[in-house]
């Protein structure tokens, strides 16, 4: 049996985690994910980010631009 190699992106990062880095309260984070806005995938019951999808977010999030607005410009 052969492990995959280890990849950066696919690191998962926990709400909390995203919250300390972005100098949020943690229920900021859970607002985004259940907005669409910050995807993530569910593992037993407890919501993770993909350092990947982290990295996407924060720059938007720094660019000030909302995903509503990102998906427009490809329409």
């Amino acid at each position: 049996m052969s492990v995959a190699p280890f990849r950066s992106d696919q690191v998962l990062l926990k709400p909390s985690d995203i919250a300390k880095r972005l100098r949020v309260d943690r229920t900021t984070v859970y607002r985004w994910m259940d907005r669409g806005e910050l995807p993530f995938i569910e593992i037993a019951g407890t919501r993770r980010v993909l350092a990947a999808a982290f990295d996407r977010f924060a720059e938007r999030r720094k660019k000030g631009v909302s995903l509503e607005e990102q998906a427009a410009r490809y329409v």
